[in-house]
Parts: C-alpha cells; sequence; structure tokens
C-alpha cells in the first residue's frame, strides 16, 4: 500500500454562490491523498508503475478552473477526476478550503472534506 499526498496546492478560481465570486475569485487550497494498493514503484524505481504526481496536479487544476457555486461540488470533480487516473486506488480524501470567504467577519477559510 502506498500513500501519496499533494500538500496544499493553491489556486485562484471563481467558485461561490454569490454573483461576486463567480466574476472575482476567490484564493483556494487544495490537498489531495490518494490510497494505492501497489507494491513494485518502491522497488522498480519506475514512474510507470505508480501514479505520476503531475497527473494529479493535472487534473486538480482542470477541475479547479470550471466554475460552481458550490465546493462540495468542486470537491467531488476533483475526487471522481482523481479516482479514474489508475484502476489501483483505493482511496482518495480531497480537502477543499476557500481562503477568507464572504461571510460577514473574519474567518480564515472554509473548508469541505470529501473521502471515497
Amino acid at each position: 500500500m502506498i500513500t501519496i499526498k499533494l500538500e496544499n496546492m493553491h489556486f485562484h478560481a471563481h467558485h461561490g454562490f454569490f454573483d461576486e465570486e463567480q466574476k472575482i475569485g476567490n484564493e483556494f487550497i487544495v490537498t489531495v491523498s490518494i490510497d494505492l494498493d501497489l507494491d513494485t514503484p518502491q522497488l522498480s524505481d519506475d514512474l510507470k508503475d505508480t501514479l505520476n504526481y503531475q497527473a494529479i496536479y493535472d487534473a486538480t487544476k482542470e477541475q479547479m478552473q470550471i466554475k460552481s457555486r458550490l465546493i462540495e461540488n468542486v470537491a467531488q470533480r476533483i475526487l471522481n477526476a482523481i479516482k479514474a487516473l489508475h484502476p489501483k486506488i483505493t482511496k482518495t480524501e480531497v480537502l477543499l478550503a476557500k481562503i477568507n470567504p464572504p461571510l460577514g467577519g473574519h474567518v480564515e477559510q472554509v473548508e469541505v472534506r470529501l473521502c471515497e
């Protein structure tokens, strides 16, 4: 079993319920953790025997570029896109945080976490 984690990927994106958020955008941080049922990459030292980190980043970035009203929707799309990358994925977790959400007071971030 191998766990791959891409931690604190930063994106500027246009997610949010309010029209202003859809136009101006906001800062988001995404962390993805993936468990794979693999036992060869640590012995083979060959990229083809594992899940390329670049593919994980690219799948996340692609989903972050699609506007959504709810970050729950974005997180689910990221999770689905990553699960489709490799047949040996046994667990995927996505943590998506919106920095300084417009809630009428100081809130550092709001986040959603999805696991499958």
